[in-house]
């Protein structure tokens, strides 16, 4: 149900709610204590009132203090005389008890509350006795009910409730204001991601706010900045695809135009036309793979232990026959986590970069969760090789293709690294697991 408010209703209705049972506690906690310091004033008040009675000369004359009565008792004649509104708190049996309770006090003053014929009398009690005085009262004894004490605490608590009000208005004008330049913000960040749909990602997010929600906003541009990323990798894998697939297409094309019309040997177009196809066939191999890696979920592959030691000693054989570069191989028996084929196809790529740029010497290297393989070529530029792992790269020699793209994909997909480094006079392609290189040299 509140969910259907809006956002500054929503916080305005939470703040609300939580406010109003806080305030109660702490009122119903405040009222406590104030009835507490006001029965203290209340005692202080009786006390006063008790020595302005017993300092009159003539006290028959004297006006008790509103919402107040006395008693004056005169230990040697046993009598007393009271104010004349005595009887609108007690009645004259109940005065021989308060007598009695003054004669058993020994300090000067007491403080003391019954219940006195159904009611909560509050009084003080004045002893002076053996005082020096030409007063014939030596005692005096000053009381209410809870009439004054509880108009002290109706007053305080009716202060308390309108500050408590006024306290809820202002807090939730301000949250309110507050909510709706949080809406605001909020409603800003919407409209931008609606515009990204339209205009094809261009609209920037920009904030200076600094807590969550501009967290949120730098989170979203970072992810919209990485969408054209990966939309700019896109049509480079496109454009690069289109002009692999071009070339032997036209090559092929063109020696069936010269078969047709007898312009060249069939044999040697025959042997054209299979590398051209070959190639042809590779090309689509590696872009077919590179899309099934886009595609993958980790999670719904059935992860495999790959023996990554045989692998390597069933591909060593068919490269010796590609290149005259000496191929040696140092192996532990290591496993890999992922499935075979992939592992297959991400060694292909890195041995067919290495015959391709060797120029006397390849060296692979197996151990535990690390491969390196290094060939003695010449060193790849600096500048170059942050960007090795994309699709298509541009480099000063051309692209790199589709092949290393692939490697780093599919090290990624199974919990791998893999990077590329100017090592020993030659370059170095390592793939080791995330846990033991999370940084790596190639990014």
């Amino acid at each position: 149900m509140i969910s259907k408010l809006s956002l500054p209703r929503q916080i305005a209705l939470v703040f609300t709610l939580a406010y109003v049972p806080a305030v109660l506690m702490i009122g119903i906690f405040i009222v406590g204590n104030l009835r507490a310091v006001y029965r203290d004033a209340l005692y202080d008040s009786l006390e006063a009132e008790g020595n302005s009675v017993w300092k009159q000369v003539n006290p028959d004359a004297y006006e008790t203090a509103e919402n107040m009565a006395s008693i004056r008792y005169a230990s040697r004649r046993g009598t007393y005389k009271s104010s004349g509104n005595l009887d609108q708190y007690i009645s004259d049996d109940s005065v021989p008890l308060l007598i009695g309770k003054a004669l058993t006090q020994e300090a000067p003053e007491g403080r003391y509350v019954n219940r006195i014929e159904g009611n909560i009398i509050y009084y003080v009690v004045l002893n002076r006795r053996g005082y020096f005085s030409i007063r014939e009262h030596d005692v005096v004894i000053v009381l209410t009910d809870m009439t004054a004490l509880r108009r002290m605490v109706r007053a305080a608590s009716v202060r308390l409730f309108w500050a408590c009000l006024a306290a809820l208005a202002l807090g939730a004008c301000i949250l309110y204001l507050w909510a709706r330049l949080l809406a605001r913000d909020i409603r800003g960040i919407r409209d931008s991601v609606a515009a990204m749909g339209v205009d094809h990602y261009r609209t920037r997010l920009r904030t200076a706010r600094s807590d969550e929600l501009g967290d949120l906003t730098r989170s979203i541009e970072v992810m919209r900045e990485r969408i054209i990323e990966h939309e700019r990798s896109r049509q480079t894998v496109i454009q690069g695809v289109s002009h692999d697939l071009k070339t032997p297409i036209g090559v092929i094309s063109s020696y069936a135009i010269a078969i047709k019309d007898g312009m060249c040997d069939p044999i040697e177009a025959a042997d054209v036309t299979l590398r051209q196809t070959r190639r042809l066939t590779d090309k689509v191999t590696k872009l077919l793979h590179l899309t099934r890696l886009g595609y993958l979920n980790i999670e719904r592959i059935k992860a495999e232990s790959v023996p990554m030691n045989r692998l390597i000693s069933e591909l060593i054989p068919g490269y010796s026959l590609q290149t005259q570069a000496a191929i040696e191989s140092e192996t532990q028996e290591v496993h890999f986590r992922g499935d075979e084929e992939s592992w297959r196809i991400v060694l292909e790529n890195i041995m067919d970069n290495a015959v391709r740029y060797a120029a006397s010497r390849i060296v692979i290297t197996l151990s535990q969760g690390a491969l390196t393989i290094w060939n003695d070529g010449k060193p790849i530029p600096e500048q170059e090789i942050p960007n090795l792992f994309r699709a298509y790269e541009k480099s000063r020699e051309g692209k790199f293709g589709l092949g290393l793209s692939i490697v780093r994909q599919t090290a990624e997909l199974f919990g791998y690294t893999a990077s590329a480094e100017n090592a020993d006079g030659g370059v170095r392609f390592t793939i080791r697991e995330a846990a033991a290189d999370d940084a790596p040299s190639a990014q």
